[in-house]
């Protein structure tokens, strides 16, 4: 089935579908693999010889490469490409790993001259890359992090006991270094929720925030204003859907 990226407004729950991505899959999550014009899919292509390109798709399917190969001798530790994605400046940006190893070095490429930069020491792991253009290389709990308002706000859901949840929102910069992210900051739902909320993205005002409510297969959308009050459902199916963020 391939993926469409569209619309949906939340007063009305119309959706409106805007292009079709083919066949293409996610290489890490729509909201980073997607460039910010909604015009490129970040992706990592394998040749007939076993060279790897990272890349992006363009919306009619055409692979473009967008840094440099990566040609794995037979008796060299190899290395692959992976976290090929977008930053919100829409940068192409990707790690390079040395299998066996914790080694991942990441890269930004400049998109007028296609050169890449490395950004971080060798042997880190993890980067995030945040709104304002600069990015940070927290040592744990990054990777709970859904999105980010344009002040570098961090949007997380933590899970709490059993299947609890709440979603947070907190400066990404007060984050915790180890173990989990939450609860840290504001809690956005009136309580902890038994039901599992996921993918929370907020409004570029950021007055209100967007969730999906349930599990796999049977999933609700809801909107909640920071200011409070209850969460408002947007009817309809939204089991195949993934929030990438709010435009509005």
């Amino acid at each position: 089935m391939p993926y469409e990226i569209g619309t949906i407004d939340p007063d009305t729950a119309e959706y409106t579908k805007y292009a079709e991505l083919g066949g293409r899959t996610f290489q890490e999550g729509p909201g980073t693999a997607l460039s910010p014009d909604l015009t490129r899919l970040a992706a990592r292509k394998t040749e007939a010889d076993g060279t790897e390109l990272a890349g992006w798709y363009d919306l009619d399917g055409t692979f473009v490469p967008g840094g440099p190969e990566i040609v794995n001798g037979k008796f060299a530790q190899a290395q692959h490409f992976e976290s090929i994605r977008f930053d919100y400046q829409g940068r192409l940006n990707y790690a390079v790993k040395t299998e066996g190893t914790i080694d991942y070095r990441y890269f930004v490429v400049d998109p007028d001259t296609q050169q890449s930069t490395q950004i971080n020491s060798s042997g880190g792991y993890g980067v995030q890359f945040l709104p304002d253009g600069t990015y940070a290389q927290p040592e744990s709990c990054y990777h709970e992090v859904y999105s980010f308002t344009p002040t570098n706000k961090a949007l997380f859901v933590d899970y709490g006991e059993a299947t609890d949840s709440q979603i947070y929102l907190a400066d990404f910069a007060s984050l915790p270094s180890i173990g989990s992210c939450g609860p840290t900051g504001q809690a956005l739902l009136p309580e902890t929720n038994p039901t599992q909320v996921a993918q929370p993205v907020m409004t570029r005002d950021q007055q209100s925030v967007a969730f999906l409510l349930g599990r796999p297969n049977n999933l609700e959308l809801y909107t909640v204003d920071l200011a409070g009050g209850e969460p408002k459902e947007v009817p309809g199916d939204w089991s195949d859907f993934t929030l990438m963020e709010w435009r509005g």
